[in-house]
């Protein structure tokens, strides 16, 4: 009696075990994953994006390339198509041998000049705050030494 209450105990616990297993076959955790598959649509203009006949998800950029140096654009989006208002993201590329996004150099440098300024921003903050602190460090310095001054002056009143 006790042999088979402890396998039926075991049994119950091996399929619970299993169960949360395959849960978690995606690798994410068992989180809704809804609405975060990257879809994608063919666009001549940025303009054109969220203007679909044909919506991809599984198919790739590159899929579409036929011929070398032909340039495609696409309009992408993580976003859920039910709601109102869609983020979509404008981008072409060229297919050399496959499919890559072409990168402007204008915007690349502005991405970078942008990420100098923050740097140097968050540098010259640090060394406002490095100031404060040395002025506040010095203030506390100044009225303790003045309470040492003064407790002396009335311990040896001379």
């Amino acid at each position: 009696m006790k042999v088979s209450v402890a396998l039926g105990l075991l049994c119950l616990l091996l399929i619970s075990a299993e169960g949360k297993r395959n849960g978690r076959r995606g690798g994410r955790g068992g989180r809704n994953l809804a609405g975060k598959k990257r879809v994608w649509h063919v666009a001549d203009g940025k303009e054109q994006c969220g203007n679909y006949t044909k919506l991809m998800e599984e198919e790739k950029p590159a899929d579409l390339c036929t011929e070398e140096s032909t340039k495609i654009c696409i309009c992408s989006t993580k976003d859920d198509l039910s709601v109102e208002t869609v983020g979509w993201q404008f981008r072409c590329g060229s297919c050399d041998l496959k499919w890559r996004p072409v990168k402007d150099e204008a915007e690349k440098e502005k991405r970078k000049t942008a990420a100098k300024e923050k740097k140097r921003t968050r540098r010259m903050e640090r060394i406002k705050l490095r100031r404060k602190l040395n002025r506040k460090s010095e203030k506390k310095e100044k009225t303790k030494n003045k309470k040492n001054k003064n407790k002396n002056k009335k311990q040896n009143p001379e």
